[in-house]
């Protein structure tokens, strides 16, 4: 027995399907590729500000202690008796310094962190609606010439209702 008769191969479907198969990768390629690609890139260079606008916020801390010391050392020399009057109020401006520095940073990081999720599932959304968009017209046009219009529907209509529920 020949091996095609025997296993029902038929070159026709073999063709259609695999020029079907180059026709969606280059669709894919073309529109979808590029947008995920500029979008992580896009990411990426947020995550780049947010990490400088972090090293630029230590650079401050680290001016302001450094300020803070160089006060300290003209107190001391001023007298004994302010001493340790200065030092007290030193060690309060220190620590309130320190806790609006840590508070200013976490709030900045916060923000960032709720940007990021918002820009984050902003592109989920988009990606979710170009797939569904894109899975109706490749299965309209796959089915278009097998079945009838109540068929094509009827699939249309279970592989959106799949794809809802899939969320």
């Amino acid at each position: 027995m020949n091996f095609l008769t025997l296993f029902r191969v038929n070159w026709s479907y073999i063709i259609f399907y695999t020029i079907d198969f180059f026709i969606i990768l280059y669709v894919l390629q073309r529109f979808l590729f590029k947008k995920i690609l500029k979008i992580l890139e896009d990411r990426e260079n947020e995550i780049k500000v947010s990490l400088e606008n972090s090293k630029i916020i230590e650079e401050k801390k680290e001016e302001m202690e450094k300020i803070y010391r160089d006060k300290m050392i003209e107190t001391q020399k001023e007298s004994e008796d302010i001493i340790e009057k200065a030092k007290e109020a030193a060690e309060n401006i220190r620590s309130e310094m320190l806790s609006l520095t840590k508070k200013e940073s976490k709030k900045i990081l916060e923000e960032s962190e709720k940007e990021a999720q918002k820009f984050h599932d902003q592109m989920y959304e988009n990606l979710k609606k170009e797939i569904l968009d894109l899975v109706v017209i490749t299965t309209q046009k796959a089915l278009s010439n097998l079945i009838d219009e109540k068929e094509k529907q009827k699939i249309i209509s279970k592989s959106i209702e799949y794809i809802k529920n899939e969320k």
